[in-house]
């Protein structure tokens, strides 16, 4: 016999199962509704900027026999006195740039002027001092001897030339410059002491050179 009551009841506890179900569904349907937004964080890498430092270590040229080498090239090949200007003055400060330029405005003023030409560099021998930043540098190049300006009629080609020089370099803006340069020289001849001196001063300390290994043109003048 089916029994009313008992079914009652259990459709009762369904219901009210049922209910409360619907009743923790929406409540927490409810909470998630209202709870505030996450923001998304965007994680924007700054920008990186190359600061001068290190565009200059980037940039910056080492104080080699390679530097020394590329100066000696521009300086000792150009076709005559001041037309190789804007090829050296890179590898100066400008200091060292504007005593040049004087220095070869003085030489124009000579009766000598034009008379040498086709300067081209042959070889050099450099010595470095690495904790100084000074250079002596024994260069080799050819000059062009002309009898009268202009005029190869009578030329003495390809005349072997030597001189010595001491070049102190200096640091500046993320590169080494030539802050100073002179010819070593006595009354037109080489002071033989003064380059021992110095020559032996170099091994003591124990600086790169390179005496036997002459380093040969292998680039062209840039134009």
């Amino acid at each position: 016999m089916f029994n009313t009551n008992k079914f009652k009841v259990a459709t009762a506890a369904i219901i009210a199962l049922v209910v409360l179900l619907i009743f923790i569904c929406g409540s927490l349907l409810f909470w998630q509704l209202n709870q505030p937004k996450e923001t998304k964080k965007v994680t924007q890498e700054p920008a990186v900027s190359v600061s001068s430092s290190t565009a200059e270590e980037k940039d910056g040229k080492q104080f080699n026999q390679e530097l020394v080498h590329d100066f000696l090239v521009q300086y000792y090949t150009k076709t005559e006195l001041t037309e190789n200007r804007h090829r050296y003055k890179p590898f100066m400060t400008e200091g060292m740039y504007n005593s040049e330029v004087s220095e070869e405005e003085k030489e124009l003023q000579l009766n000598t002027a034009g008379y040498t030409v086709d300067y081209k560099f042959d070889k050099a021998d450099i010595y470095l001092d690495s904790e100084n930043l000074t250079v002596i540098a024994e260069v080799s190049y050819l000059v062009t001897n002309l009898a009268k300006k202009n005029n190869y009629a009578q030329a003495e080609v390809d005349v072997s030339m030597k001189q010595i020089l001491r070049i102190r370099y200096k640091y500046e803006n993320g590169q080494y410059l030539i802050d100073d340069k002179d010819e070593i020289f006595i009354a037109g001849k080489y002071n033989i002491q003064e380059l021992n001196d110095l020559y032996k001063r170099f091994t003591e300390i124990g600086h790169d050179h390179d005496h036997n290994h002459s380093q040969e043109d292998k680039t062209t003048t840039n134009q």
